[in-house]
């Protein structure tokens, strides 16, 4: 994008491709904000058992009523 510094703000998934970015852009992230994250995520099982049933059904079987 040309940009010199950049700011980022990531929720989940979203907050690791920040860590990444930061990690290795550091000289140009003028600010990280990071919401409900972690670095690493562990094993990839957990993640495709959870996808399985929100691609049949979407997202609305998994948040509160």
């Amino acid at each position: 994008m040309g940009l010199d510094r950049f700011a980022y703000t990531g929720i989940s998934l979203g907050g690791a491709i920040g860590l990444w970015l930061a990690a290795r852009h550091l000289d140009h992230a003028a600010r990280l904000a990071v919401v409900c994250s972690s670095a690493h995520f562990g094993e990839p099982y957990p993640w495709h058992e959870r996808a399985t049933p929100v691609r049949t059904f979407g997202t609305g079987p998994l948040t509160p009523s």
